[in-house]
């Protein structure tokens, strides 16, 4: 086995001494080599003056080590050379005014480019680095010599990156055939991305996530390159859909801890899915303090089995038949308050947004341009028979289409532990082939097809796309679209549609 040195450079450093102090050791050590000029190559034998340079070094045993180099600044005597005084450098300990040894900058950009920021000073301190924020970030930065070196990069991977966890975001460019960063962005936007890939012609291929500000900058900076969307991020936007597909819950009024309640839609209009959990959910809870009431149970106890307020279970008890909820007024930001004169001027043939815009204005309405063109919506959707002006008072049904039917259903609990089977869990399983699942999460996933309609046909989607991603093929995208879209799961159909916009990039990310 090879040994280590002590010092980063054994054979131009030669150690004097190594002391302890409650900073650390201190190792005093001196150059081996004799004093060369840089421009004439002569040896001198005249100093100039002398000084301690001081770099931070790789811990020992967790503790700082500090390397004390005794520098001399020299004088050359050859008549013939410009040079009056020279300093022997130091090029493999350290770079010039550098602070820290170049091993030590190696580590610090490693852990800084697995970790970021924060992350990686917390873990510096721990190992006995030396190291701030401020200078993992820098040297990140900075440590891009290598690329003029390697040529220019022809498949770069650009996403964005967090200096501070959910507030400052730059974006972080790699070579991914070097697999090394080239540049750190200060900023997440499309002109920054536009800039850097003009300043770099030989791009043929733009790895990204599905974020349009990167499609943007990519398109516009490097017309040239294909764009490929991560197939890293298609999966896990895929299992983030399933998530908020299967989260599609609502817990009883006042119920904390209590077993939630899954609203699976099983036909009727994508609009209706919200107010349909919501009234449903109030009417099956209503019906079951009633029928708990007629069976003589307490108030106490009614509020117990169903995690219900007190004042709510004794109103209810009092009550033969659930009250509509009461609507709030209509605002002077809501285009409701003035729903008579857009109707008028909609039978009129008024059907310009910015021209009823400017007419509500004129008698009070203080709303935005986005929140009148989203109440005209289903108006406009009527005139092409989606749906009908009073289908906002109708849960959004299309005409001669049945009520939005809901199926009610209690989240299923892991037949082993008990406890409920979250949505994270699910949607996780979801997209989990089943060779790669254990007996437990086998047992899970048999749970979760019996009790939830909905989750059969999602996992047989998703395991047709990781098929597709797994084949390198992208034959049979547009029929999974297709399937995807006509499934009746909302998600699923939002997830398809979301893959259509950028088509392009996700066959390339397939194939």
């Amino acid at each position: 086995m090879a040994r280590r040195s002590l010092v980063p450079v054994p054979g131009a450093l030669r150690v004097v001494a190594i002391r302890w102090a409650e900073s650390g050791f201190a190792i005093e050590a001196e150059p081996r080599e004799p004093p060369q000029c840089p421009r004439c190559g002569s040896i001198s034998t005249s100093r100039h003056s002398a000084y301690i340079r001081s770099l931070r070094d790789l811990p020992i045993q967790g503790d700082p080590v500090t390397l004390r180099v005794h520098t001399s600044r020299w004088r050359c005597r050859s008549s013939s050379c410009v040079q009056r005084t020279f300093v022997a450098p130091l090029t493999a300990l350290a770079s010039v005014r550098q602070r820290r040894t170049r091993r030590l900058d190696d580590v610090a950009f490693l852990i800084g480019h697995a970790m970021g920021g924060r992350p990686a000073e917390r873990l510096a301190r721990r190992l006995g680095l030396p190291l701030s924020r401020d200078v993992i970030l820098t040297n990140l930065r900075r440590d891009a010599r290598w690329y003029a070196e390697g040529g220019p990069a022809r498949v770069i991977g650009i996403d964005e990156w967090s200096r501070r966890k959910g507030s400052d975001f730059g974006s972080i460019i790699v070579d991914l055939a070097r697999r090394e960063v080239i540049d750190v962005l200060p900023d997440r936007a499309a002109s920054s991305v536009e800039r850097w890939m003009r300043t770099h012609p030989g791009i043929e291929y733009v790895v990204r996530d599905r974020d349009g500000l990167y499609a943007e900058g990519a398109r516009k900076g490097a017309p040239q390159a294909k764009q490929v969307a991560d197939r890293f991020h298609l999966i896990q936007n895929l299992r983030k859909t399933i998530e908020t597909e299967l989260a599609g819950i609502r817990a009883p009024t006042g119920a904390v801890g209590k077993p939630l309640t899954l609203i699976t839609e099983a036909a009727g209009n994508d609009s209706a899915r919200t107010r349909m959990a919501g009234r449903d959910m109030r009417e099956l809870m209503f019906n079951r303090v009633r029928s708990l009431h007629e069976a003589g149970e307490s108030a106490e106890a009614i509020r117990l089995a169903t995690g219900l307020g007190h004042r709510t279970v004794r109103k209810w008890i009092r009550l033969k038949a659930l009250p509509p909820r009461q609507r709030m007024a209509p605002k002077s930001t809501t285009p409701s308050a003035f729903e008579a004169h857009l109707r008028r001027r909609w039978a009129e043939g008024c059907t310009h947004v910015r021209t009823l815009l400017a007419e509500v204005r004129g008698l009070g309405f203080t709303g935005c341009l986005a929140r009148l063109s989203a109440f005209l919506t289903p108006w406009r959707r009527a005139d092409v028979g989606e749906a009908t002006p009073e289908s906002r008072q109708t849960a959004g049904n299309t005409p001669g289409e049945e009520p939005c039917s809901s199926q009610l259903q209690v989240l299923p609990r892991d037949p082993y532990t008990g406890g409920l089977i979250s949505s994270i869990v699910a949607a996780a399983l979801c997209v989990k082939p089943r060779g790669m699942l254990t007996e437990g999460q086998k047992a899970k996933v048999a749970v979760l097809k019996s009790s939830l309609p909905g989750f059969a046909a999602m996992r047989a989607l998703a395991m047709r796309f990781r098929g597709m991603m797994r084949s390198g093929k992208a034959d049979g995208l547009d029929a999974w679209l297709r399937d995807a879209i006509s499934s009746g799961i909302y998600g699923m159909r939002v997830f398809a549609r979301g893959l259509q916009k950028d088509l392009a990039a996700v066959r390339n990310a397939l194939s």
